[in-house]
């Protein structure tokens, strides 16, 4: 009921936005080439763009793409066709995008740190790598935190759970082998001695299915995810990985806090957008600043905040060094995650 709570929210958002006539969210373009994004280029000259989620419909990666659109629709005069091929850890999508023509027209959202870990570990042998991506811009900054069923008993609070998790074999979901959800669980293994052990989906909405119905344990997931779910309570969220309380679930406490063990562990999932490596540097610069239109409007900032979801802008050059420093920290952490590098 809650994940059918959270899209409907999600479709009358999107709905209400195609409907209101401030601004001329998501009305259809012209598609004449009067007004088009890029005067040196023409991009994208009325031509259809597609965006891939690589995560299931409904889950807090869909749910912020789909609000975007919109606003990124009026920027480029073009329409957006979402798509969620879902697998992977996500690289069903991106092996799709990076499979398209380096034209523009196929932009993929993209997850860190759960992308990396595609390439590095050597188990996957893949032989792709970051200078394969032309980031364009971050959108969302996405806490990690640990969630309950609303139910339990076993354990109520964070402290609880970790002197259970110590002791007993604890089933923890995930949306998959790195993703942040996953280094969250090998993390917390590894600085608590806990005994966390994996249950992997293909996105939030299964793992919300299996934590509500009680087939699983505990699950990871971000505050976009759960916010409202919690409000309505629905669940119960031990902790959040920052390194101050996040507004959007009032009264959680950080993990840190819980002084638990000296290694401090911040956690998130940062929700960007990039295209193929090779894609005219003019269609990049042009993408980034539509991007930074559209997620710098404050209505839809507003918007994304009712979903549990908090906006961060970052350019193209900023967005790929910081990526570049999650690169080399993951490195550094090969073998708590079982890479034989």
């Amino acid at each position: 009921m809650k994940r059918m709570t959270a899209l409907l929210v999600a479709l009358t958002m999107v709905l209400s936005l195609a409907a209101c006539g401030n601004n001329n969210i998501g009305k259809q373009p012209s598609g004449d080439g009067s007004t088009p994004a890029d005067p040196k280029t023409g991009y994208p000259d009325g031509k259809t763009i597609t965006m891939i989620c690589p995560w299931s419909a409904g889950g807090g990666s869909d749910n912020g793409v789909r609000m975007l659109v919109p606003y990124l629709e009026q920027e480029l005069n073009t329409t957006i066709t979402v798509i969620n091929p879902t697998g992977g850890s996500g690289w069903i999508g991106w092996e799709q995008m990076l499979g398209a023509p380096d034209d523009g027209l196929t932009i993929s959202l993209v997850n860190w740190p759960t992308l990396l870990p595609g390439y590095l570990d050597p188990a996957y042998q893949r032989s792709y790598s970051l200078d394969d991506f032309q980031l364009i811009a971050n959108h969302v900054t996405d806490d990690s935190v640990i969630a309950i069923n609303k139910d339990e008993s076993r354990y109520t609070t964070a402290e609880e759970f970790f002197a259970y998790a110590k002791d007993n074999m604890v089933t923890f979901g995930t949306t998959g082998n790195g993703t942040d959800d996953h280094i969250l669980m090998c993390r917390l293994n590894g600085a608590l001695g806990l005994q966390l052990e994996q249950v992997a989906s293909s996105g939030w909405a299964d793992n919300s299915a299996a934590i509500q119905g009680g087939h699983i344990d505990a699950t990871a997931a971000n505050v976009g995810e759960v916010a409202n779910l919690l409000a309505d309570g629905e669940l119960i969220v031990l902790c959040v990985f920052a390194d101050k309380e996040n507004p959007l679930i009032p009264g959680v406490p950080t993990f840190d806090s819980l002084g638990l063990c000296d290694t401090k562990i911040s956690n998130s999932s940062q929700r960007g957008y990039a295209v193929k490596a090779g894609t005219d540097p003019a269609i990049v610069e042009t993408l980034e600043n539509a991007f930074k239109n559209a997620i710098t409007n404050a209505e839809h900032a507003a918007e994304m905040e009712k979903l549990g979801l908090k906006t961060d802008f970052i350019g193209s050059a900023d967005y790929t060094a910081l990526i570049k420093e999650q690169e080399q920290t993951l490195l550094g952490m090969a073998d708590i995650m079982g890479w034989d590098l």
